[in-house]
């Protein structure tokens, strides 16, 4: 059996599985039914997190400030899990960048960004460097 993938053609009907996804982000559930070259493919930012329209937001009411914020935490978040080691990296690729997705989205106003850093400590994603003593 061939390990090339298809590429889609002809007028779209909906029901394939990243169809399913589309529109809430990939999933931990999701990788489980892809393979290796699917992964390699679809685990990406745009697909976990897509881009939301923050004109639109504004429009309807979101704040300027905390919109661009939440923009500038999504870009610094690495488009893939490339850089990561280990076996297991795109399952833990998608759930941090679903972790902060959920964290960062439910922000609306400048003064509950902090949260987000406890929130990053709490959960062991930033910790402390203790310096070397020479």
């Amino acid at each position: 059996m061939s390990s090339t993938l298809i590429n889609d053609f002809g007028k779209k009907i909906g029901g394939a599985r990243k169809d399913t996804w589309k529109g809430r982000g990939l999933s931990l559930s999701d990788l489980y039914e892809m393979t290796a070259e699917e992964k390699k493919v679809f685990v990406k930012k745009d697909n976990v997190w897509e881009k939301p329209d923050w004109t639109a937001l504004i429009a309807a009411g979101a704040d300027k400030a905390v919109s661009f914020w939440k923009n500038e935490v999504r870009k610094s978040l690495p488009k893939d899990p490339s850089s990561m080691l280990g076996e297991d990296r795109n399952e833990r690729y998608v759930a941090f960048v679903q972790a902060v997705r959920d964290h960062v989205m439910e922000l609306t106003s400048m003064n509950e960004t902090g949260k987000i850093l406890t929130w990053l400590k709490t959960d062991r994603y930033l910790v402390p460097i203790t310096p070397l003593l020479l």
